[in-house]
């Protein structure tokens, strides 16, 4: 009887010591598992921060690259303009002289 109550107790204690192994591997995993959720946290961030980045520079060039176009264009108009005025000014200049001095 007595090496039955040995044995089980020898049993008991081995089943305690797996249960506490796979314990320890169990937290194991879970500290691993958390380690690398952060680390693909921290790179999934770092790469969106690139990203964005990449985007914000894409659109500060692309509206510098709009707006030389709409500069030249507005150049090009107002030089438009200033050659009619210089073509035209004596003829306005003489209209608006008669104009006035007819009334």
């Amino acid at each position: 009887m007595e090496d039955v109550i040995k044995r089980i107790i020898d049993i008991e204690e081995k089943a305690q010591a797996l249960m506490n192994h796979t314990l320890q591997e169990k937290e194991a995993l879970i500290k691993e598992y958390e380690e690398k959720t952060v680390a693909m946290e921290k790179r999934i961030h770092e790469e969106a921060v690139t990203k964005i980045e990449q985007i914000r520079k894409k659109e500060l060039s692309d509206s510098a690259a709009e707006r030389k176009a709409v500069e030249a264009q507005c150049d090009l108009k107002m030089k438009t303009i200033e050659e009619k005025i210089r073509k035209h000014k004596e003829v306005w200049v003489t209209d608006l002289v008669n104009q006035v001095l007819n009334r």
